[in-house]
């Protein structure tokens, strides 16, 4: 018996389809393709949303939006790849396959599975896309940043001190005054039995510093430090928090501050009281001053003597092209700041030295000379580092004959911002900043813990140098001698954040003078033609005095290639610098940008950015001049061995591997590779057996094989011709 085939075809398309059936089919195809659009911008944002936190684990909404109000030439881009791989790809990649099932089931004329699959996909879109936006209102606290900004809130207005008028009253021998900012360090590194999250202390001698001074902890024997709050969550911020009371709550990016021409100059700070009293005073730090607005801050308010990295170069401290890290190393750090305090002890009045570490900034921190491998992660190993040395250097202190009259300060400046070195600590501990009191001149009124923010710093340091401070309150800052009770613990965190992150009179009144309009970093594409990268420094605000715009390129963790490029002016505040990729050998990966202005004394820091060179046609541009230096010379024969020696010289700087292949016959089928070797002349070289291919006298081809710093290979040189 015959069976009638009665299956229907794929999609029947009858020859006199009417045109309103096209346009269902198109329409039913589109419908399709909004659906999974649905699906992928909701996967895409519940990606987003779990990625973020997981890369900024303490990020709040205010930070974000000053994040976000940064232009897009200075966005970090490897972040930006990050995103990307990890948010929209998976995203893209999962709504493509949602669009085939669909389109897949409108061909086969399932309307039924059609009709559920669309449904399904829209839906499950939406549940991602809610669950996304209730984990960001929940993590940014959106509902209490939205009530801040409803409308004006009275909390900074009215309790704000003004320092300016509140008579302080020094002791009779004024006292001097060191104050230590430790870069990202909070008590969270130390063990469980210290009050820190770790299992294994990675801070031990600044956990016994703190244990026996002051962290007003109590008595409890465990490690106590501020809360870092909105508007002082990153180290310019902190400076400002520490020292005037108040949160660095400002309408641009939070370290675009250098590009002003005045830094908050209706508050009154810590150094502001100092310089009225007579102290001489100094900021030592071991990159530029002037980054994120250091600089016009110290100076402007306390006539700081700027003691930072292009100061060390400039009196020969330091060779001029050293620079690593942000400039260099708390080592040397450590020994300018033992000259420059025993320079200011030696002077008639009493001084303040205030410092900042850079050794453990994110991400990881900069492995020095001194660095030892006692922990799997880098980062604990540079910290551990910094304990010694910040140790050391406080017995160094304590050594000295001024310190007797001399109070320290030792404050993180901020929480970590590395986005998976705290991990696994549980989301219920409370993570403080590090914070206590060496030789203070008074002791706590009562004996008990205290919670506190770093905003509170301020007042507690003049009173730690014996400063009666009448109502023992300053900006939004409680002396914590005092039994005065602090903001945070009157109102607790979330109060306590909603008051500082809400709109004010005050604040209304300090940020009136701030320009908000900044520079702005653009970079082009790579001319194959000219093998350079046009980087523009648009809107560049020189001062008078400025000879041009210069700026300085490097590859990320190779500072010893940096260069400097003189800028060519082509609008009213508009700089052009070409960058020529055989600066950097054609290095893949990512790069930094500084741009400054060129100052005859001193060049002013205006702008920064990055850079991602993803081979540039290494091929045609990066290997052809990389060629034209490289060569391989093959040596005499030597008859009694049957070998000959291969000499590959003037080797790329961004080369670590090496290889040679080497082949007579047209298809390679006789290749062979050979490791090579360093010789004492910066050469390279490798032996060659005529016997691996049976004759001598004949053409051999032989290619240096070259793999970069980014992990890409590519021929170097070629030589073809007679051996033997």
């Amino acid at each position: 018996m015959i069976l009638e085939n009665k299956s229907e075809p794929l999609l029947v398309l009858p020859k006199s389809r009417m045109a309103k059936d096209w346009v269902l089919l198109i329409l039913s195809i589109l419908l399709c393709v909004v659906c999974a659009a649905a699906f992928t911008a909701g996967l895409w944002w519940f990606n987003t949303v779990k990625w973020g936190a997981e890369t900024w684990s303490d990020m709040q909404l205010q930070e974000l939006i000053y994040t976000l109000m940064m232009p897009l030439d200075g966005t970090n881009s490897a972040m930006i790849a990050d995103h990307i791989n990890t948010c929209v790809k998976p995203a893209v990649f999962f709504g493509v396959i949602v669009l085939a099932i669909l389109i897949l089931f409108l061909l086969l004329r399932r309307k039924n599975l059609l009709h559920i699959g669309r449904i399904a996909a829209v839906v499950a879109g939406i549940i991602f896309a809610v669950i996304g936006f209730a984990s960001a209102w929940e993590v940014l606290d959106m509902s209490g940043y939205i009530a801040a900004q409803e409308e004006y809130s009275s909390f900074k207005d009215e309790n704000y001190v003004n320092p300016a008028v509140v008579p302080l009253e020094f002791p009779e021998e004024k006292r001097n005054l060191i104050y230590i900012f430790l870069e990202s360090v909070e008590n969270t590194f130390a063990d469980k039995e210290s009050g820190g999250a770790f299992e294994k202390n990675v801070i031990p001698e600044l956990t016994e510093i703190s244990l026996k001074n002051q962290n007003f902890n109590g008595g409890s024997g465990k490690l106590n430090g501020g809360f870092s709050m909105t508007g002082g969550t990153w180290t310019m911020g902190a400076m400002f928090s520490q020292t005037t009371g108040l949160p660095l709550l400002i309408p641009v990016e939070r370290n675009s501050m250098s590009l002003q021409d005045e830094f908050f100059p209706g508050v009154t700070s810590l150094g502001d009281i100092l310089k009225k009293e007579g102290y001489n005073q100094s900021l030592v730090v071991g990159s530029d001053a002037a980054f994120g607005g250091r600089k016009l801050y110290f100076s402007q308010h306390g006539d700081f003597n700027m003691r930072d990295y292009y100061y060390y170069v400039e009196k020969g401290k330091i060779p001029e092209d050293y620079y690593v890290w942000w400039g260099f190393e708390d080592s040397y750090l450590f020994e300018f700041a033992k000259e420059e305090l025993l320079d200011l002890a030696g002077q008639d009045k009493p001084f303040n030295m205030t410092m900042l570490t850079v050794d453990t900034h994110f991400e990881d921190g900069y492995v020095c000379d001194r660095c030892e491998d006692e922990f799997d992660e880098q980062y604990s190993n540079v910290y551990a580092c910094s304990s010694k040395q910040v140790s050391e250097f406080i017995q160094w202190i304590q050594k000295q004959d001024f310190y007797e009259n001399t109070t320290v300060i030792v404050a993180g400046d901020h929480k970590t911002m590395d986005k998976d070195y705290c991990s696994t600590v549980p989301g219920e501990y409370d993570r403080t900043v590090y914070y206590t009191i060496i030789n203070s001149a008074v002791e706590p009124e009562q004996n008990i813990e205290r919670q506190f923010s770093t905003l509170d710093y301020f007042p507690t340091t003049l009173a730690a140098m014996g400063v009666k401070i009448p109502g023992e309150r300053l900006g939004l800052g409680v002396n914590l001698f005092s039994s005065e009770k602090t903001l945070y613990e009157l109102y607790g965190r979330t109060l306590f954040e909603q008051g500082l992150s809400s709109p004010s009179e005050l604040y209304d009144e300090l940020t009136a003078g701030i320009d908000t309009n900044y520079a702005a970093v653009e970079v082009g594409e790579y001319d194959l033609e000219s093998k350079t990268i046009e980087i523009k420094g648009i809107d560049l605000p020189l001062n008078d005095n400025a000879l041009g715009a210069i700026c300085y390129v490097w590859p990320f963790d190779h500072d010893e290639m940096q260069q400097r490029y003189d800028g060519e002016k082509i609008g009213e505040d508009d700089w052009s610098f070409l960058v020529p990729l055989s600066d950097f050998d054609y290095m893949n990966g990512k790069y930094h940008i500084h741009i400054y202005g060129n100052n005859p004394m001193k060049n002013n820091f205006i702008a920064d950015s990055t850079m991602v060179i993803d081979d540039p046609d290494s091929e045609d541009a990066g290997a052809a001049l990389i060629k034209a230096e490289a060569e391989l010379i093959p040596g005499e024969y030597d008859y009694a061995t049957g070998r000959f020696s291969v000499r590959f010289t003037n080797v790329p700087d961004s080369i670590v591997s090496l290889e040679g292949a080497v082949w007579t016959k047209s298809d390679q089928s006789d290749l062979r590779w050979y490791e090579m070797y360093p010789g004492e002349d910066g050469s390279y070289y490798f032996d060659v057996s005529s016997s691996d291919f049976g004759a001598v006298g004949i053409v051999y081809n032989i290619q240096a094989i070259g793999i970069n710093f980014s992990g890409v290979s590519s021929v170097l040189t070629t030589y073809s011709g007679v051996v033997g």
